[in-house]
């Protein structure tokens, strides 16, 4: 990995990829526009393409993110399952055990009682009679033991049965789960392939551009603060149509909800008695994040109102209500956030929270290929920061995670402390797993948790994963999964 080149994906350059039409410097080369407007137009074209683009791209490494999660839960599922097959298994031996020896011993009695009757045709004496009362007695309780020893054999052997059965099935389903991973991964690759070389396309026609107008450079977007690359505003979000999108935006909506648009109750503008009322899907407000101070270990705010009726009767006067709460943490090349939307209830005329979703932005990834060989002396970075999430979709849970990157050995290990306002409190630990390299010009880690401390014999509680960002990896950010609290998001800075 230490050997590879990253690359920074520009806007212009994922629509050279889609399009597969930026040109160069080459004869056949398409005539270059006449104006400065049509170059402009041009751009903007490009730039449609982008979004449709960067959505193909977000949805392919969300698909691939989901059916690794897949594939780590059936894994625990497999191990837990052969865990039970071994016991079963131990059991159907000791009771086919407990079977034969108590076979033995009917088998004992009944010959003992066929002495004791020939022994009683030679005289049939007070002591000969209660001895044979007594095994014939013995017997009966022996038949039933073993009766009863046969039965509990057979729901055993039954249970084993089954249990064989599961593992079948599970490894069968992680074998394939396997299998579209691997393909899923070849065709990131083969993106990733592609994106390299429109970009070295897209460097030429860059040139070729800058001599057409060489005094008046075309301008890609307005001028604003934390603007960077290709002009557009990195740190920044904005709500279209229930989605995401906005500057270099990786992992849209880490949930099991996509939607974040509020279902609100408000005044009908087309009822001309002015009291009519109609449901509205509204989508959220931008959020520039800018606006709001730079401080890793700071968790910040916005709340966002709307004008709603006051009750599905009545819209006269209307309430300023609360609809929707983020909350994010500002790094200096990173910004990782957690919404929480409201929703109207038709049937009892009240709000409430809807699903919570969160995500992260990013200004760059790293460019130097030093990051990944570094001295030796310098070859561990510890990282710190903040995990964020909701509990019960309104409830704001957190944590503290220690992330340490060996660059020597290229892995990536952790924990997550002072956890509070989860279903489970207890720390978190972050097994190490290798840094790969998980999507287009992304360097990362994908791991597993535990609960608690570590334990080799215990299996896994959930997953991690994460990359680095930064131009020097001097930040991370990432999301953590586990059945118990759902998903949760991370950032961190190196110390």
């Amino acid at each position: 990995m230490k050997q590879k080149t990253f690359f920074q994906l520009s806007t212009i350059t994922l629509a050279c990829a889609a399009l597969m039409a930026c040109s160069s410097s080459s004869s056949d080369s398409p005539a270059k526009p006449s104006s400065e407007a049509q170059l402009q137009q041009q751009l903007d074209n490009a730039k449609t393409k982008l979004a449709k683009v960067k959505q193909q791209l977000s949805v392919a490494q969300a698909d691939v993110n989901q059916h690794q999660q897949s594939l780590t839960q059936t894994s625990q599922q497999l191990t837990q399952t052969k865990q039970q097959l071994t016991k079963a298994q131990s059991d159907v031996k000791q009771l086919a055990d407990t079977v034969s020896a108590k076979k033995a011993e009917v088998s004992r009695l009944t010959q003992e009682m066929a002495e004791l009757v020939e022994v009683q045709k030679l005289g049939n004496s007070n002591d000969i009679q209660q001895k044979l009362s007594q095994t014939q007695q013995a017997l009966v309780k022996a038949n039933s033991s073993l009766s009863e020893a046969q039965n509990q054999l057979t729901n055993a052997e039954k249970q084993s049965a089954s249990l064989k059965g599961t593992v079948a099935e599970l490894e069968s389903k992680k074998k394939s789960l396997s299998t579209q991973i691997t393909q899923k991964q070849t065709q990131l690759s083969q993106l990733t392939a592609q994106v390299k070389a429109a970009e070295q396309t897209l460097d030429k026609e860059k040139s070729q551009l800058k001599q057409l107008t060489p005094d008046n450079p075309i301008v890609e977007a307005h001028t604003e603060e934390n603007y960077m690359g290709d002009r557009y505003k990195w740190r920044s979000i904005k709500f279209i149509g229930g989605g995401i999108d906005q500057g270099s935006i990786v992992k849209n909506i880490t949930s099991k909800d996509y939607s974040v648009m509020s279902y609100l109750l408000v005044p009908d503008p087309a009822d001309p008695t002015g009291t009519g009322i109609k449901m509205e899907f509204r989508d959220l407000a931008d959020i520039d994040f800018s606006q709001y101070p730079v401080n890793p270990q700071q968790i910040q705010s916005q709340e966002q109102f709307a004008q709603t009726c006051a009750s599905k009767v009545a819209c006269n006067p209307t309430v300023n209500r609360k609809i929707a709460e983020v909350r994010f943490v500002n790094q200096t090349y990173s910004t990782y956030f957690i919404y929480s939307d409201m929703e109207y209830r038709y049937y009892d005329g009240k709000y409430y929270p809807d699903a919570s979703s969160m995500g992260y932005i990013f200004k760059e990834l790293p460019q130097d290929n030093n990051v990944w060989a570094r001295p030796s002396d310098q070859a561990i970075v510890t990282y710190q920061g903040r995990t964020l999430s909701y509990v019960d979709k309104n409830t704001l849970a957190q944590g503290d995670i220690t992330l340490k990157a060996n660059f020597a050995d290229n892995t990536v290990s952790g924990t997550v402390t002072n956890r509070r306002g989860y279903k489970n409190n207890q720390d978190i630990v972050l097994l190490t797993t290798p840094i790969l390299q998980p999507g287009i010009g992304k360097i990362g880690f994908a791991g597993q948790i535990q609960y608690g401390s570590y334990d080799q014999n215990r299996e896994a509680d959930g997953s991690y994963d994460g990359i680095f960002v930064g131009p020097k990896a001097e930040e991370v950010v990432g999301t953590i999964f586990s059945g118990v609290d759902g998903h949760r998001i991370f950032g961190a800075s190196s110390q």
